[in-house]
């Protein structure tokens, strides 16, 4: 983020959201094919702002706009994964089921796959493997299907309060 709206949240020396200046970050968001942004600060400093002005423009470029949280106590630590991923097949659906079809396996051993499609219900689990390697397969694979999902439709994810998620989350965002 200190790249592309440094001074977008600098004023007087603190952090602070000016959204209104957001167009032009977002432009050059839009315009390459890939960014990785950070949002970080102390409480109060306008993210939450900044991040829904974000959005609105985004929206308004009619950008789909996928968003997670991760919690500091969860039962589920895919439960992110599960809720990004979920809202990126909606999307992609009507316009690829192959992209799907094509990483399920992987996605329906792991638990990551959270809805129940008449076109999945033929489709087995990928074979076993240790968990190390099962780890790796399935950062590579939901790198794999981003990647290819973003070939038919534009991604803009967001993940808020990383700091809580799983070690797997924080993986796959390094992997990416």
């Amino acid at each position: 983020l200190k790249e592309i709206f440094q001074d977008t949240i600098s004023r007087s020396g603190t952090k602070v959201a000016e959204p209104l200046q957001v167009a032009e970050p977002l432009q050059e968001v839009v315009s390459s094919p890939t960014h990785l942004v950070l949002v970080s600060g102390e409480a109060g400093v306008g993210k939450t702002r900044l991040i829904r002005e974000f959005k609105y423009h985004i929206q308004v470029n009619k950008i789909p706009f996928f968003s997670t949280n991760c919690y500091e106590h969860t039962t589920n630590p895919y439960q992110p994964l599960i809720d990004l991923l979920n809202q990126i097949i909606y999307y992609l659906e009507p316009i690829n089921k192959n992209i799907i079809i094509k990483y399920a396996p992987v996605l329906l051993k792991n638990n990551i796959l959270g809805i129940d499609k008449e076109y999945l219900k033929d489709i087995s689990e990928a074979p076993e493997l240790t968990p190390d390697r099962e780890k790796i397969r399935l950062i590579d694979t939901i790198t794999r299907f981003l990647f290819d999902a973003s070939t038919v439709m534009p991604l803009v994810l967001f993940i808020d309060n990383i700091q809580w998620g799983d070690e797997l989350i924080i993986e796959l965002i390094n992997h990416i």
